[in-house]
């Protein structure tokens, strides 16, 4: 059995559903026909139910709640509850909520009356309801539940319900509209033996659930330890997934099941803790020789080039021809930022002072290691120090501050495929990990990026302001963040990396000098390759736009890197600020990239810091959360959609740990 917890985000699971399936019946002793439908009763620790008002329908309080879908979609009745709690209000099974029984949903049968008529012209006699349990797992949602109304729902569907609230089961049943008190009063009754298990335990379960059958539960979970570990099938055909599960161990346990939230350690849980921090980062070439090999890796990953299913087989072959064809202009452009690559040594340098802060400032002997997703040193060159040294806790942070599913994730994809097929090496007992997946909204890190930016404003002479000042254009300083692009079927897939870059400029722009201070923000995003849509507005078309608005003097920031590399040492330095001079523009920055600026590296101290005491977040976790694995492209025209270096999505089917990968000396290593 699997023993990592594998579980498909419910957007990419629904999506291709049709909008209006048509719903599931079941037929009674007398031969009457009763739609099938499916409810969401969620419950909080003081055993109280969410209860909503639907959008425009004032008095209309019920919980979340629909048909089960049929044709060639057929759910389950725990499938449909699942999906009308998220589609609904926004809720999700894993994270928000868990499953609270695996038993036969709460039934109940009723005529639908003043609402029925399309149910009697498409021959159904009423509506049979199964309510299905489940318990709140966020503790920040059962203070206020009203927090589900800022989700969205499947499809970008805005949630149904105006409010939302916890309220007890007795209230619901003496309060919701009519026709709907019957099945809340057999909620009730159902109910009454389950909630006085719970009471009778003390059972807490609003707190983190476990899914590591091999050690004791240290959560509010009351005296209960975990005795028993299955699979559970909680999807129907099209969507069957086999989850690691964990039972608590009580009378009936074998029909209760937990679906886990993450596992809930910190580094109070850690005997004696050898402290680790894993660095993720995109790598690159450190000599003109490294070039191709680089390539290469970079072409060979299916989340950069991704090539019709029919071509799939040919990957290698096509990552060989274009890493060749396109080798001597690359060594070009490293050759004038001085051959090749800085990231590393930047990388390096990050992690010696980080060191260093984490031991003046907390205390706490940390050993660093860095893990590069295409050239030395290679994540899983990484892993095997790691073991070697012993680390028991592990901090994994990405050195991007936004997430991205083809950066961030692409590379804990790497880790979470290492660690779940080495899972006697890395498994809870063995291995505590808890991972940071974005941080651009910190403090530290915001602070670090609008001083780096002040400076540059503040370099601007009194004669280059006189000169970008005019009738046409009042405002004499602008500032250009540009960020790394993407495709845009990334954003439409779930990627969080355009709401997250867009909060960061926010964020910053914050702490600058505003518009009546005369400075004016701007963003626009770069590097984009191939004939797909990319992120807009492109920066090469946003230069020549600032030129024609009469914009003298522009500071240009590398929002979503951290070191200086190819992309800000030569496309911006070089191509895009020659573009810029053609554009008319004269006076020219370019705020550094954080590099070893003494408040970030004190904020990447803080953030190791924070997630040692905090409760972690797995690998597994953080790709769900950001839905990795949701790409999914249109090949209809066979077109590749290439990437640029260290953008690519991440397919959910991906098998990362099959590749070719080329290594120095033109040979090819296997991993």
């Amino acid at each position: 059995m699997d023993n990592i917890f594998h579980r498909i985000p419910l957007p990419l699971m629904f999506s291709s559903a049709p909008q209006h399936a048509p719903s599931q019946s079941v037929e009674d002793e007398d031969g009457l026909r009763w739609r099938l439908c499916a409810g969401a009763a969620v419950f909080n620790s003081k055993n109280e139910i969410l209860i909503g008002e639907r959008i425009g329908k004032p008095g209309s309080w019920q919980t979340p709640q629909g048909g089960v879908d049929g044709g060639s979609k057929m759910e389950s009745v725990t499938t449909a509850a699942i999906r009308e709690l998220y589609e609904e209000v926004g809720l999700e099974n894993g994270k928000h909520v868990v499953v609270e029984t695996t038993d036969e949903p709460i039934k109940c049968r009723y005529k639908t009356g003043g609402t029925g008529s399309w149910l009697e012209k498409e021959g159904f006699a009423g509506q049979e309801l199964n309510f299905v349990i489940f318990r709140c797992a966020d503790a920040e949602l059962e203070k206020h539940p009203s927090l589900v109304c800022k989700l969205f729902g499947l499809n970008g569907e805005k949630p149904e319900f105006s409010a939302v609230r916890w309220e007890k089961l007795d209230w619901v049943v003496d309060n919701v509209w009519e026709k709907k008190s019957r099945p809340y009063q057999v909620l009730k009754e159902a109910c009454v033996p389950i909630m006085k298990r719970w009471e009778e335990s003390n059972l807490d379960l609003s707190g983190r659930w476990s899914r590591d059958s091999t050690r004791g539960l240290h959560y509010p979970l009351g005296d209960f330890v975990e005795t028993y570990e299955g699979a559970s099938t909680l999807f129907g055909d099209g969507g069957v997934v086999k989850r690691c599960c964990m039972y608590l161990a009580e009378e009936d346990a074998d029909d209760r099941i937990a679906h886990p939230v993450n596992n809930g350690m910190s580094l109070a849980d850690i005997k004696d803790p050898k402290v680790g921090v894993l660095l993720l980062n995109l790598g690159g070439p450190e000599t003109g020789e490294d070039v191709e090999g680089f390539l290469y890796n970079l072409f060979a990953d299916p989340d950069i080039i991704r090539l019709p299913p029919l071509l799939a087989p040919l990957q290698s072959l096509v990552a060989l021809l274009i890493s060749k064809r396109r080798a001597p202009k690359s060594r070009e452009a490293y050759d004038s930022i001085g051959g090749g690559s800085p990231i590393l040594q930047y990388t390096r340098a990050q992690a010696d002072l980080m060191v260093k802060s984490l031991k003046e400032r907390y205390g706490i002997e940390a050993k660093t290691y860095i893990g590069m997703r295409y050239w030395y040193p290679f994540t899983e060159e990484a892993l095997d120090k790691i073991r070697e040294d012993g680390i028991n806790a592990l901090v994994i942070l990405p050195l991007y501050p936004q997430f991205s599913i083809s950066t961030s994730g692409s590379s804990l994809r790497v880790l979470q495929e290492e660690f779940a097929k080495k899972s006697d090496l890395y498994g809870p007992q063995k291995m505590f990990h808890t991972v940071i997946p974005s941080w651009y909204d910190r403090p530290g890190y915001v602070k670090s990026v609008a001083n780096l930016i002040k400076e540059e404003l503040d370099s601007f002479t009194p004669q280059e302001i006189e000169e970008g000042t005019s009738e046409k254009q009042p405002i004499p300083k602008h500032v250009l963040f540009s960020a790394h692009g993407v495709p845009a079927s990334y954003i439409e897939a779930g990627d969080p990396y355009k709401a997250q870059i867009e909060d960061c400029v926010d964020r910053i722009r914050a702490l600058l000098p505003s518009e009546d201070e005369g400075v004016k923000v701007h963003l626009s995003f770069q590097s984009r390759v191939g004939p797909v849509e990319w992120l807009r507005p492109y920066t090469d078309d946003v230069l020549p736009s600032l030129g024609e608005q009469g914009v003298k003097n522009l500071v240009v920031v590398p929002i979503s890197f951290v070191s200086e590399h190819i992309e800000t040492l030569e496309e911006i330095d070089i191509e895009y600020r020659e573009l810029a001079l053609e554009s008319g523009i004269t006076n020219w920055r370019r705020s550094p990239a954080l590099n070893t600026d003494a408040t970030f590296i004190d904020d990447m101290a803080d953030m190791v810091a924070d997630a040692l005491n905090e409760p972690s977040q797995s690998i597994t976790e953080a790709c769900v959360a950001n839905n990795v694995g949701n790409l999914e492209l249109d090949f209809a025209s066979n077109e590749m959609e290439i990437s640029s270096a260290g953008v690519g999505g991440v397919g959910s089917a991906d098998d990362l740990t099959g590749r070719a990968r080329r290594r120095k000396g033109n040979s090819f290593f296997y991993y």
